[in-house]
């Protein structure tokens, strides 16, 4: 996750600029197949009205910002089984319920842990108090297996990619929109691991919404840092 405050994307934070180019859905912004570097490459399909995606083989590339901070922090996306066994994550705004919708930068104000670093590209507070204009990387993987299937609905930039292949594409500043793929179709081998990224932009005020819902039982790599702490001499 990434704070960013370019009204198309990037890694950065904090001048409030509105998402006002790209407007509504926008096909074909990246290309088809992830770079060398495991990201999304811009297209030269690109629609001309969309000028401010010219950085936008930098929007999930994290900045460091003061002592080896970065504006990048990680969140744990909780997943559920709905009635027919399929895994889901389901964050809409429902004014009913009291759900205000996707924000899970909000409490991303400090770098640190002692909180004595700022977040300075944490969003300015305007007509909502949440911390609009960031971007997410979703990286898992998964054995395939006949009949998978992955769906998505949400605002909004949202590239899927099953092998390094583009497969759901909802690119442009927009209300919810929805895609989704048989893996089926794809050309996979069954048994044989493949890699699968949703890269997911939220650049506009002042609405935010996440659903994704899958058969696919994605792994993420976990990675454990040693701690040495000495408690008293050669302990």
């Amino acid at each position: 996750w990434a704070d960013t405050d370019k009204d198309c994307g990037g890694v950065y934070n904090g001048d409030g600029k509105h998402g006002t180019k790209c407007p509504n859905l926008q096909l074909n912004m990246v290309e088809e197949f992830l770079g060398p570097n495991g990201l999304p490459v811009k297209s030269d399909k690109i629609d001309s009205s969309c000028t401010a995606s010219e950085n936008i083989e930098g929007w999930f590339i994290p900045q460091e910002i003061q002592d080896s901070y970065t504006n990048a922090v990680c969140y744990d996306l909780p997943l559920e089984f709905d009635h027919e066994g399929f895994w889901l994550a389901d964050i809409a705004e429902n004014q009913e319920k009291g759900i205000d919708g996707f924000f899970p930068l909000d409490d991303f104000i400090w770098l640190d842990e002692a909180q004595t670093i700022r977040n300075p590209k944490h969003q300015i507070e305007r007509e909502s108090p949440h911390n609009f204009l960031f971007t997410m990387v979703v990286d898992a993987q998964f054995s395939y297996h006949p009949g998978q299937y992955f769906e998505f609905r949400g605002d909004d930039d949202v590239w899927v990619f099953i092998n390094n292949r583009l497969v759901v594409d909802l690119g442009g500043v927009h209300g919810p929109e929805e895609g989704a793929v048989d893996l089926d179709t794809l050309g996979l081998t069954i048994g044989d691991e493949y890699s699968f990224k949703i890269f997911f932009v939220e650049r506009n005020c002042c609405g935010a919404n996440f659903k994704m819902r899958t058969s696919i039982d994605l792994r993420t790599e976990r990675s454990f840092f040693g701690l040495q702490v000495q408690a008293e001499p050669g302990v």
